[in-house]
């Protein structure tokens, strides 16, 4: 299974890449929390198919029409449900890099692994 991913906010008229600090060593469930109500959009795209994780119901919309789309809220309560251990995860993007280089953005990380297909991977990833 490949998972490729980044996460953009927008400032003013711009998109930009999101700062490694915004996320190293913080919980997953933080990161969402602190996400949401923000104009931020995460594309993950799973096995070829795009889904999204979006700071408001506004670009939650706009990026339902290119893939599965939820905010960040919501991705919260379905990983509840699905998988709750996931949310206590800490993000392991190394919080000495975003020391050592202040100002880090990430511009897509991919994941490959080889997990048993015992069903669609999205579903299998616990995100729909």
């Amino acid at each position: 299974m490949e998972i490729t991913w980044s996460m953009k906010e927008k400032k003013g008229e711009n998109w930009d890449n999101l700062r490694l600090s915004a996320i190293a060593g913080k919980t997953l469930e933080q990161f969402f929390t602190e996400s949401e109500g923000r104009e931020i959009v995460a594309e993950f795209i799973i096995e070829d198919k795009p889904c999204y994780f979006c700071g408001t119901a506004y670009w939650m919309n706009r990026m339902g029409k290119k893939g599965r789309a939820v905010t960040f809220a919501q991705a919260i309560e379905i990983l509840r449900a699905k998988k709750p251990g996931l949310l206590s995860e800490v993000i392991s993007l190394l919080p000495e890099v975003s020391a050592a280089f202040p100002g880090s953005v990430i511009e897509s990380h991919t994941q490959t692994g080889d997990l048993p297909e015992v069903q669609k991977p999205s579903v299998q990833a616990g995100l729909f």
